[in-house]
């Protein structure tokens, strides 16, 4: 049996979108809004193993955000009017124009946590180490990213 005990430090980049979208109590109109939260961050963590290289193991990781700062966040809101039907006094339809666009600072607190387990119930494995196996992989992942937005 072998168990392994490490740290991790990495980067985290890129966002995560969020597109709405809605009707309004008014005839022929529409809202969309979308929301870009920014990941940039330096991430660190622990992980650790446990198992018999050929016949099973359990992985366990946790990491958390250590910059807070992720950069800015960006808001956009659209209205649509007209929904396909032609406006008799303008004749214009489905007119889509952007109604508001801003950027905030943004601080983010973020928790990772990863647990596999795999079971190899078929392996084919020489002195030099495994060189085949068949088995069941199961596992669990838990992402939390909370934001605080700050607007100038």
């Amino acid at each position: 049996m072998s168990f392994s005990l490490g740290a991790d430090v990495g980067y985290l980049s890129g966002y995560s979108l969020y597109h709405i979208t809605g009707p309004m109590d008014y005839p022929f109109i529409s809202w969309e809004s979308e929301l870009e939260f920014p990941l940039d961050s330096y991430v660190g963590g622990v992980n650790a193993s446990l198992g018999e290289e050929s016949l099973w193991s359990i992985v366990l990781s946790l990491a958390k955000n250590l910059t807070r700062d992720t950069g800015k966040m960006k808001d956009s809101d659209w209205m649509t009017v007209g929904y396909g039907y032609t406006w008799v006094a303008t004749g214009n339809t489905n007119t889509r124009e952007k109604i508001i666009y801003s950027e905030s600072d943004t601080d983010m607190d973020a928790l990772f946590l990863d647990l596999s387990g795999r079971y190899y119930f078929l392996s084919e494995a020489t002195d030099s180490g495994v060189i085949g196996s068949l088995g069941v992989i199961g596992g669990y992942r838990y992402q939390n990213l909370s934001f605080d937005i700050r607007v100038m």
